[in-house]
């Protein structure tokens, strides 16, 4: 694009336009002159140029064949570490998968526990209740035995000793006895059951 006066006044700010005319005649010249025409190269320099751009291209390029082989391996060991990485995420997974399912068995197994002890927990009661009234009826029972006796004696001492001791029943000290075994029984019966429960 030529400049024209005006656009070049505007861009000074200032000047007439004859002035800026007279200034824009003598520059024109200076630029229409003909360039100077390059001197020729010489062929040997030419040569030489053409060798070193053959060898920075060659050295380039094998520059770059060697990154290319460099970041192949580098791909390939990826792709293993990743073949591994796929493995042990997989058995992970497996295993996971098997923790899982051995933690619902433990969790049923924990549920029978519970209702099992549950069930010893109240057969225990009912074994220290049953002990209780059978230790309330070995007391009654001594008491009566006690009394028993003292009737038997006093009988004994107005009839006379018996004729035939096989008649005689059980003495009531005897029944006592009998009935502190099936205590006793009843009571070891319950510290199983405790110990059990444990």
């Amino acid at each position: 694009m030529r400049p024209t006066l005006r656009t070049i006044r505007d861009r000074l700010g200032r000047g007439s336009l004859g002035t800026i005319q007279r200034h824009l005649g003598a520059l024109r010249p200076r630029r229409e002159a003909a360039p100077q025409s390059l001197p020729e190269v010489p062929e040997s320099v030419l040569k030489a140029l053409g060798h070193w751009a053959q060898e920075a291209v060659r050295v380039r390029l094998a520059e770059m064949q060697a990154q290319l082989e460099e970041q192949s391996r580098a791909v390939e060991t990826l792709c293993v570490d990743n073949e591994s990485v796929t493995a042990v995420s997989h058995d992970a997974e497996e295993q996971i998968g098997e923790l899982a399912k051995q933690l619902d068995s433990a969790r049923r197994d924990a549920e029978v526990l519970s209702t099992a002890r549950d069930t010893l927990q109240h057969r225990l009661g009912e074994a220290e209740r049953r002990e209780r009234a059978l230790s309330d009826e070995l007391v009654r029972a001594h008491v009566r035995a006690e009394r028993a006796d003292g009737v038997e004696l006093e009988v004994a001492r107005l009839t006379g000793p018996s004729r035939n001791a096989s008649e005689r029943r059980p003495s009531p000290r005897r029944q006592a006895r009998q009935l502190m075994s099936v205590l006793n029984s009843c009571q070891n019966a319950s510290r199983s059951v405790s110990s059990a429960k444990c």
